[in-house]
């Protein structure tokens, strides 16, 4: 259990940046310009943690705020992105409530929504 505590302290408060793969619709309304954020919360039982998004924006009338984040591929964990590398995710945009809820990561409600695929890298000039 000490190594999972070492990763979620070497996780939280990273910058990112996001690279917007998918949805197409969500990459040309944004420009294709990257999201940035901060890593606030990582899940102990698996791998996901959650973004919070420097600048909110509106897509399809929903306010997006924070994302789930979750490797999309098999055998890739975070392990590999406090290494410096890049990881493909997928981002399911979750409420404020739920971001500052006592079960975050539960998704078992969401019924579709704003997902988004794409890659997720340090925003820290070191790591790039």
């Amino acid at each position: 259990m000490v190594g999972r505590s070492y990763m979620i302290g070497q996780l939280l408060h990273n910058r990112v940046i996001i690279e917007i793969s998918d949805p197409w619709e969500l990459g040309e309304h944004r420009k294709w310009e990257h999201l940035t954020g901060i890593i606030i919360d990582v899940n102990e039982n698996s791998d996901n943690l959650i973004i919070r998004i420097d600048q909110s924006f509106i897509f399809r009338n929903v306010e997006c705020t924070y994302f789930i984040a979750s490797p999309r591929h098999a055998g890739v964990d975070f392990k590999q992105f406090i290494h410096g590398e890049s990881i493909v995710c997928g981002l399911t945009r979750i409420t404020s409530e739920q971001a500052n809820s006592r079960n975050p990561f539960d998704l078992s409600k969401w019924r579709g929504g704003i997902g988004i695929i794409g890659t997720i890298r340090h925003s820290d000039p070191i790591t790039q």
